[in-house]
């Protein structure tokens, strides 16, 4: 254990003549598992060289102590603990006993991490908010987001947080695409996480009519150039509708006989088949009147 240790030398052939030395011991953190993570994660500490039983106290970076542990009759110390809010990089780990006064250092490196997006799944238009810590602290930090590229920068906080940063999300094609958010000055300090864009109808327009009215519609978030079926009511409008490489496709359809009231346009992709859904109001009309003129008494 910790302190000054006598070792001594004894001879089998010089009358048991002695000689001696003295030598210090003192605590050293021997290894930490893992050696860099993210805000969060679960650490496990060993070390040895410290006064048997004493207590230990464990700081972390800006923490000054995160766990308290105790040595063994040994000296011998482990402990684990949960990685608080710190700023990116090498921050020290350091475990001091109490009674004894030892200290010893360990280093652990802060990644960056972005802990949520929320929602993680929409369609065009959606606002999304994106949460993050592990980065450097007191700078600029841009969100970029599949192929619109920067869509938002924050100021990092002191503790390497940077609270919210909220996007629109533009026109992308369907399916899982990448958030990022990076130092604008420290390019490699970044992480990612997903989002995953879903199709949607963004435009019905006129949203009602009579049987003849030519419909518009717009829809986003497909596949790009896959193939897409609109279905109205009873009938299905299927050839020509082909999203662009952004998943946006524009189409139109005449409103055929169906009978009065609210009915259903939907989309579906041959690939994406998630299927949306608006209303149609068909309205009454009067198609014919024979003859247009007459008497009295007319039929």
């Amino acid at each position: 254990s910790i302190g000054i240790n006598t070792i001594t030398a004894i001879g089998l052939n010089t009358s048991q003549q002695a000689a001696t030395y003295t030598f210090r011991v003192v605590p050293m953190l021997t290894a930490i598992t893992p050696t860099e993570g993210t805000v969060g994660i679960v650490v496990t500490l060993s070390g040895n060289g410290y006064k048997a039983s004493e207590t230990i106290h464990v700081g972390f970076g800006t923490t000054p102590t995160i766990v308290v542990a105790a040595a063994a009759g040994d000296g011998i110390i482990y402990a684990t603990f949960t990685t608080n809010i710190q700023v990116y990089g090498t921050q020290a780990v350091k475990a001091t006993g109490l009674t004894s006064g030892g200290t010893a250092t360990i280093n652990f490196k802060v990644l960056p991490h972005i802990t949520l997006i929320s929602p993680s799944t929409g369609s065009v238009g959606m606002s999304v908010t994106v949460y993050g810590d592990g980065f450097i602290n007191n700078s600029a930090l841009n969100i970029l987001f599949g192929t619109q590229g920067v869509t938002a920068t924050r100021t990092t906080l002191g503790d390497g947080s940077f609270g919210t940063a909220t996007f629109v999300v533009g026109y992308q094609p369907f399916g899982s695409t990448t958030v990022t958010a990076r130092m604008v000055n420290a390019a490699d300090v970044e992480n990612t996480g997903v989002f995953k864009i879903l199709t949607d109808i963004v435009m019905v327009t006129p949203s009602s009519g009579t049987v003849g009215t030519v419909v518009n519609v717009q829809g986003t978030g497909f596949v790009t150039n896959e193939m897409i079926d609109i279905e109205f009511g009873n009938s299905t409008f299927g050839e020509g509708n082909i999203p662009n490489v952004a998943g946006t496709f524009t189409c139109s359809f005449t409103v055929n006989s169906q009978p009065y009231g609210t009915t259903t346009v939907k989309t579906i992709g041959y690939i994406s088949i998630v299927p949306v859904y608006r209303s149609f109001i068909i309205l009454p009309k009067l198609t014919n009147v024979s003859p247009v003129r007459g008497t009295v008494g007319t039929v």
